[in-house]
């Protein structure tokens, strides 16, 4: 089992890729609209205000010129640092570690449901026209437990 600080969805609800741009050093103005952030791209030096996108809803960046590509915030660490999938888990737990998050520790245990099978008696009209279509007969609604 993956230990919670290194799992990869666990890292990426609680890392934003700010925090990564942050922890690079990069200072290039960003600016907004809507829920997108442009700039130009961090990876390859890119000029273009516009070719580096964030969206900060999705956690997700794309760059649209140099490096023609996108990801989302492991795919970032990995190329900007040169990081194996080992290392970039390592360097974002301790950036989870440093950034404030709103999820605790209990929130990210698996949810205990206790299970409650379908014991619900199922009343149908032989003479709906699906029904005679599909060949569901009186004679199967008591083997599969239906009431006429």
């Amino acid at each position: 089992m993956i230990p919670a600080h290194l799992n990869f969805a666990h890292l990426k609800r609680c890392v934003s890729i700010l925090t990564v741009l942050e922890a690079k050093g990069v200072t290039t103005p960003l600016t907004k609209r809507g829920d997108q952030l442009f700039g130009p791209c961090p990876l390859h030096g890119g000029d273009n205000p516009n070719a580096f996108v964030i969206s900060l809803s999705k956690n997700l960046w794309r760059c649209f010129t140099g490096c023609d590509a996108g990801g989302d915030v492991v795919e970032l660490v990995r190329r900007l640092y040169g990081k194996n999938y080992r290392q970039t888990a390592a360097f974002l737990a301790t950036l989870a570690a440093t950034e404030p998050t709103s999820q605790t520790a209990s929130s990210l245990q698996p949810l205990k449901k206790s299970f409650r099978p379908f014991t619900a008696r199922l009343h149908l009209n032989a003479s709906v026209p699906w029904l005679r279509q599909k060949r569901i007969t009186c004679l199967l609604w008591g083997r599969t437990k239906l009431t006429n």
